[in-house]
């Protein structure tokens, strides 16, 4: 059991390393290819795990970076024509809680799952996740909380939010199995 902790530490500083070297660089590449910050700032994190669970595959350091600029065009790419799908619709309530019993009934099966999906992370991503996307706590905010760098702090945010995806994943599996 301690072996596995000294070695999710240690993958734990390999990533926060490989995120410290290629996000700034990425970021801005893919700032400038969808004009806007937030959503570069997503497609930059997915082409960094994407990168990072694939670490195996590289033979050098230098493959990194041009598969890492590779990836993150073609997750532009896809960024910019799933915008282009989106139709505004008239039947989008403008407030919460306007809409039919079967939006409210949707939600709150959304909530239920994702209530069920969050039980299966682990006791600190659970609170990191509540922080973040639930209370706005700021990056550095957490940074300093949990004694390591903001970019630190953005990778542990995004990690939690991987298992959280692989959680949802994994019941939604289950559902449709079980159907």
């Amino acid at each position: 059991m301690a072996m596995q902790a000294t070695l999710r530490d240690r993958d734990e500083d390999l990533f926060e390393t490989w995120y410290r070297c290629h996000r700034a660089p990425l970021e801005n590449y893919c700032t400038r290819f969808l004009r806007d910050g937030a959503t570069a700032a997503d497609v930059t994190q997915e082409a960094l795990l994407r990168a990072w669970t694939r670490r195996d595959q590289f033979v050098s350091e230098s493959q990194v970076r041009p598969w890492l600029f590779r990836v993150a065009r073609n997750l532009c790419i896809d960024t910019i024509r799933s915008r282009s799908k989106v139709v505004p619709s008239a039947s989008i309530p403008d407030r919460a809680g306007e809409g039919d019993a079967a939006t409210r009934l949707d939600r709150e099966q959304v909530a239920t799952t994702v209530r069920r999906a969050m039980t299966g992370l682990s006791e600190r991503h659970q609170q990191l996740l509540i922080q973040r996307d639930v209370h706005g706590v700021a990056y550095d905010q957490l940074a300093e909380e949990m004694g390591v760098t903001t970019e630190g702090a953005r990778a542990v945010i995004f990690r939690a939010r991987r298992c959280l995806q692989q959680s949802l994943e994994r019941i939604e599996a289950s559902e449709s199995d079980a159907a």
